[in-house]
């Protein structure tokens, strides 16, 4: 199964892929996203590049003649410049990336978890249930007094519903918010490595362990969630419906049109073709797929009492193949529906594949999964049949 880790690396790879075919692009419409979605780029990649540098300090070497602390002090220090480099890679990227998408809305934006950001937090009960050990909880009722009021109120907050039974996504909210504080309390209130007896700097170190790996894999985790369900899905929408206009015109003319977009200019098919026709081909199934209803087949079944499977698996392409604003069109309206085809769309992921490198396309283990997920037959989607 794939890591945290390796989707994000992954994603990171798709996305330089995606980003320099979309420069490409021939349609006015949507070649005048690329300089919309600037913004966005410059936002993730500031990100990457300081999370990569967070990660990149695993360990801080000092000089002994300026340096005479002890070694768990100093592993201290090190781990505040960690935690505190990983916040900013946060603070400078994803955060605002978060708010530019709506996924914030809360009056405490910098500690709250964006809308739909799920996923499976190794290191969550870790540092839960360090939090919750009597010496740890006397150590943060002590930072507590000194701090200021936002780091204050989490801190009071987190002390106060302690013992209140939370469900996964509310222990993540609270998690987080501690994180902050805890950095808040060293970066900006005077918290240092050996400056109180409530712990020790042994002890210390280990929460600020804690809290480095559970934000770190907040942050992988934030950085997938954007990508794959918000850039990508952006990108992915505008280089798509480029790719099938004028499909129902002339179905060879646009195959060659579609298949000089992924060559280089050695007219050699880009690296990686497969991963770009295999990004097409499922929001391909997506929009036949969200057309899969009963709303939209009503009048078929009312005209002939039946419905053939196949008519109406190709009258959702025709309203697919017909662009953007006639499909959203009938997305909101079924009744703007009509009993025209476009069978051939089907065809056209493999078709495309094919022009471009010579060879038969073959569903990649990626593309089973996702099949097993959505599919375009008629009556896949339960949902809209019930």
């Amino acid at each position: 199964m794939e890591t945290i880790e390796e989707k994000y690396n992954r994603l990171s790879k798709d996305f330089s892929l995606i980003r320099s075919f979309f420069s490409k692009t021939e349609k006015k419409e949507t070649a005048n996203k690329i300089t919309q979605n600037e913004e966005n780029y410059r936002l993730l990649m500031n990100f990457t590049r300081r999370f990569k540098y967070a990660l990149a300090v695993e360990e801080i070497k000092y000089n002994k003649d300026t340096f005479s602390e002890n070694e768990p002090t100093k592993d201290v220090y090190a781990q505040i410049i960690k935690l505190n480099e990983l916040w900013f890679a946060y603070e400078g990227g994803l955060f605002n990336l978060f708010k530019t998408y709506g996924l914030i809305t809360t009056e405490s934006p910098k500690i709250s978890i964006p809308v739909g950001l799920i996923g499976d937090f190794i290191e969550l009960e870790s540092l839960y249930n360090l939090l919750c050990e009597d010496k740890y909880k006397r150590y943060i009722a002590h930072i507590c007094k000194k701090s200021q009021a936002t780091t204050k109120r989490t801190l009071e907050k987190f002390i106060a519903e302690k013992n209140k039974a939370v469900n996964s996504s509310e222990k993540l909210a609270r998690m987080i918010a501690m994180v902050y504080a805890i950095r808040n309390a060293y970066v900006h209130d005077l918290e240092t490595a050996n400056n109180n007896d409530i712990i020790r700097a042994r002890l210390k170190l280990k929460l600020l362990d804690k809290c480095f790996s559970l934000f770190k894999e907040y942050c992988y985790h934030a950085f997938c969630f954007l990508l794959e369900k918000k850039i990508i899905k952006e990108v992915i929408d505008s280089i798509s419906w480029e790719l099938l206009y004028h499909l129902k015109k002339d179905y060879t003319n646009n195959l060659e049109r579609c298949k000089s977009l992924f060559l280089d200019k050695n007219d050699k098919p880009l690296e990686n073709t497969k991963i770009l026709i295999e990004y097409f081909y499922q929001w391909l199934v997506k929009k036949l797929y969200d057309l899969d209803g009963k709303q939209y087949a009503q009048k078929f079944i009312d005209e002939d009492g039946d419905l053939s499977v196949d008519d109406f698996l190709y009258i959702r392409c025709h309203v697919v193949a017909n662009g953007k604003r006639h499909y959203e069109s009938v997305l909101e309206n079924p009744k703007k529906i009509v009993d025209q085809t476009c069978e051939e769309l089907l065809s056209f992921p493999k078709d495309l594949y094919q022009a471009i490198t010579g060879q038969e396309y073959e569903y990649s283990d990626e593309m089973i999964e996702y099949l097993k997920k959505y599919s375009w037959e008629t009556y896949a989607n339960k949902e809209k049949w019930q």
